[in-house]
Parts: C-alpha cells; sequence; structure tokens
C-alpha cells in the first residue's frame, strides 16, 4: 500500500481479512474512506482474482 497511501496512514491499514466465496471482508477504518478503492484492487490483484 505504500505509495498509494501517505505514509502517516499506513499503520492504519488493514492487516487481515477473511474470504467467504467470492467476497473479502475487511474493516476499513473512517480514516482510509478516500483510500477504499484501491485497498480492494490491492486484495484482488495479490488473491489472483480478475473481473
Amino acid at each position: 500500500m505504500s505509495g498509494t497511501i501517505p505514509d502517516p496512514l499506513l499503520h492504519l491499514t488493514p492487516k487481515r481479512f477473511d474470504i467467504i466465496g467470492d467476497v473479502a471482508v475487511i474493516s476499513i477504518p473512517p480514516e482510509l474512506d478516500d483510500f477504499k478503492d484501491e485497498i480492494a484492487k490491492t486484495i484482488v490483484s495479490r488473491l489472483g482474482y480478475s473481473r
């Protein structure tokens, strides 16, 4: 997430999430609301899913 999320907020990025079928369940703090799409894209790319 470095380079996408400002360094002062990196400590807030989720460290874990659950996968249920094709759904990732993740808790994103309000401070990262502006970065939700990028966090989701990163998870999807790292898991090897594509649309």
